[in-house]
């Protein structure tokens, strides 16, 4: 686990000044490559470009593959990925040795390759490397940005990133979230941040929330409306149901609270909304819920939807079944087409393969080990995991920071931390029971 970094550890503030300062810096090593040979930096820049070109390949290949499902660290393409971004950053050490220009210029070219360098263990005998690539971070797919933060082992980073924020530096809101993601902001620190006004409340008081400060929490609500953070809101709580019912009623609009609904999918009130196979998110309702009563009224609308729309409803069946399930659906276009998927489902449901006696999760009882399992899945897409990472933490009371582009040894440690907590297991586990004693 990486070490977290406490308001004693704050050194020199990086405020704006030194961020103008630092580009500078980089522009001058760049301009010194006007006074080398042309034909030598032309040869250089042609085989950086070429690098370059597989890097934003490689780098994409990279984040789709955490889309896709766990990206399971023993997956072939995963190695075959990282050793060919090894080959390659190899090219970029050599340029940099003989001229940081070189290197420095790649930022306006590929600033995702430039960041995915400067994240490296290999460049951080500078900080103006790192300050120079978080700089243009925003130029960068968020999700890559996400994936190479979250994942990197340069030692100074969390410390620069808090210094970012002491200092009041450009992108000090996506500092706090990199620090969050890397669970490296102590609450000592996000205390310092909010008395010395660093960030703002709305920036703050969430993340002290879904840290348990019930104080925090109450103070959030003053602040915002609808369903804005409602996941901060709602986890921790103890009378989360009571509370969901009694702040947007016993009946909700499904077009302006979307996000509410499946909320409501996730707590299982049954009372509160039924499952409707036409609302924007009700793959994911059916997927997070496991109500195999749900599945025929699935199937019947699935017969109406071409491939590209049908698609996310054979995930979210396989969220269900798991081995059971007939179809691989990572599979469709490949193995089989639409129509092959309908007729093997038709004739599984007229067999009756589809009943279970219990609620589903891949197959087995929705308990916190089928859940785990299948966030540990590599065939389930992000977004199922997502919202089945948002119930674990409801349903157990337990928070926990976890993102589809952590790397597959970051998120083994997050799940196999959580499976220590046998109170919070138990919580999952017994979720539904007395409910109306419990408020829960």
């Amino acid at each position: 686990m990486m070490q977290r970094i406490n308001v004693q550890q704050l050194n020199s503030p990086i405020t704006d000044s030194d961020i103008i300062s630092n580009e500078e810096f980089i522009e001058s090593e760049i301009v010194k490559l006007k006074d080398m040979d042309p034909n030598w930096v032309g040869f250089c820049r042609e085989k950086s470009d070429i690098a370059i070109e597989s890097i934003t390949f490689l780098l994409k290949q990279w984040k789709f593959k955490h889309e896709l499902g766990f990206p399971c660290g023993s997956c072939d393409y995963i190695k075959l990925i990282e050793r060919k971004l090894e080959q390659y950053k190899d090219v970029f050490v050599s340029f940099f040795h003989l001229a940081p220009g070189l290197v420095y210029e790649v930022r306006e070219r590929s600033p995702e390759t430039y960041l995915w360098l400067m994240l490296d263990k290999q460049f951080e005998m500078k900080r103006e490397h790192l300050l120079s690539a978080l700089y243009s971070s925003n130029k960068v797919d968020k999700n890559i940005v996400t994936l190479l933060v979250s994942g990197s082992k340069r030692s100074d980073l969390d410390i620069v990133l808090a210094e970012m924020i002491s200092g009041d530096a450009p992108l000090k809101s996506n500092c706090l979230y990199w620090l969050h993601l890397r669970q490296t902001a102590s609450y000592s620190l996000l205390n310092h941040f909010l008395k010395q006004n660093k960030l703002s409340d709305i920036e703050l008081l969430p993340l002290f929330s879904l840290n348990g400060d019930m104080e925090a929490r109450d103070e959030l609500e003053k602040l915002v409306e609808g369903d804005a953070f409602l996941f901060e809101r709602l986890v921790g709580r103890e009378n989360r149901n009571t509370w969901l019912r009694h702040t947007f009623g016993n009946s909700l609009d499904k077009a302006e609270y979307s996000d509410i609904v499946t909320y409501v999918h996730i707590l299982e009130i049954k009372d509160l909304v039924v499952f409707d196979v036409t609302s924007e998110k009700a793959p994911i309702h059916l997927a997070i819920a496991g109500d195999i009563e749900d599945v025929e009224a699935t199937l019947a609308y699935m017969v109406t939807l071409e491939a590209d729309e049908g698609e996310e409803w054979l995930y979210a069946l396989y969220v269900l079944y798991g081995d059971a399930f007939p179809l691989n659906p990572s599979k469709l276009g490949i193995e089989y087409e639409w129509e092959d998927a309908l007729a093997l489902l038709a004739e599984w449901y007229e067999k009756n393969e589809h009943r279970f006696e219990t609620q589903l999760r891949f197959g087995k009882p929705a308990t916190s080990e089928s859940t785990i399992e299948t966030l540990l899945n590599k065939h389930i897409p992000a977004e199922f995991r997502l919202w089945i990472w948002r119930s674990l933490c409801l349903h157990s009371s337990t928070y926990f920071p976890w993102n589809a582009y952590m790397s597959s040894e970051q998120q083994k440690t997050l799940f196999h931390k959580f499976k220590s907590n046998q109170m919070a297991l138990r919580r999952f586990d017994n979720r539904g029971q007395h409910i109306a004693t419990l408020g829960h």
